[in-house]
């Protein structure tokens, strides 16, 4: 198993081209959730609750 796993890194590793590239100093999902929270934008979550006599 180990020579099929090192067969399969040696042909997996060259395809990862971003490997080093430098992350970005903005993320911008990140800072979208800053500005949502500090304008008391982010509720708490609860699921729908199904309308159960629908099926009956």
């Amino acid at each position: 198993m180990r020579k099929a796993y090192d067969a399969w890194w040696s042909e997996t590793r060259p395809m990862m081209i971003n490997e080093t590239v430098e992350m970005c100093p903005v993320r911008p999902y990140h800072e979208a959730y800053r500005e949502q929270l500090a304008s008391g934008g982010i509720n708490q979550w609860k699921p729908a609750t199904p309308d159960v006599s629908a099926t009956q």
